[in-house]
């Protein structure tokens, strides 16, 4: 079980590449927080395939993160309560990006996940011991 988790943070945690080779190379499109608020303007009404790129950028940066956390010692920044459905999740984000229009030239995976720490901050690691 414990090798799964860690091929699967290796998958997905985009933040946690930072620490260990340097900025990765974005997918196109999604380079920065302009690039992601571009994708994200109308996701909560729209099909299409900058909506889909948005949903699957968020949700999969904060799965990433997640998991990579699991199996860490460090102390979550976020915890999404339970119930917050994932259009709820890409809300918080975009209405973050439109609240920080000085940020929006950092990475657009930082900035999820500063947008879900703002949104949803860890009162107590609820990780189990």
């Amino acid at each position: 079980m414990k090798v799964l988790l860690i091929v699967c943070a290796m998958m997905f945690a985009v933040p946690a590449v930072h620490a260990f080779r340097g900025r990765p190379k974005a997918v196109k499109g999604t380079e920065d927080g302009y690039a992601l608020l571009r994708q994200c303007r109308d996701a909560d009404t729209a099909d299409s395939f900058d909506a889909g790129m948005c949903f699957g950028f968020i949700l999969g940066t904060h799965s990433g993160y997640y998991i990579a956390q699991t199996g860490s010692q460090q102390k979550l920044v976020f915890c999404i309560p339970r119930g917050v459905t994932n259009l709820q999740t890409v809300k918080v984000v975009v209405k973050y990006l439109n609240n920080h229009p000085d940020e929006l030239h950092q990475s657009a995976d930082v900035l999820v996940i500063e947008a879900m720490t703002a949104a949803f901050p860890c009162t107590v690691d609820t990780r189990k011991k």
